[in-house]
């Protein structure tokens, strides 16, 4: 799968979806051991673990919500901040 190019998330996942029952650090161990050793991949800090937010979640910025609250036209709504501009900044 790694010489493929398959992503090492995608291998991790289907491994543990086929049944793997060991420890899931174990098995991400083994793959960025093999990964590094036959085919110099470079890893981020948890690689292995995606953070990210439902799509129908809107996120708000904290200043926004400072700005709602000490208003005083408060007939304005927040305006909805999507995933790509807070990490994109």
């Amino acid at each position: 799968m790694l010489a493929d190019k398959i992503d090492t998330t995608i291998i991790l996942a289907y491994t543990i979806k086929m049944g793997y029952t060991g420890n899931v650090k174990t098995m991400q161990s083994y793959i960025e051991l093999f990964a590094k050793n036959n085919f110099n991949y470079k890893f981020y800090i948890n690689w292995a673990y995606k953070k990210e937010y439902p799509k129908d979640i809107d996120l708000i910025k904290r200043n926004q919500v400072l700005s709602y609250i000490y208003s005083k036209n408060n007939s304005t709504l927040l305006e909805p901040v999507t995933i790509g501009d807070i990490f994109n900044q």
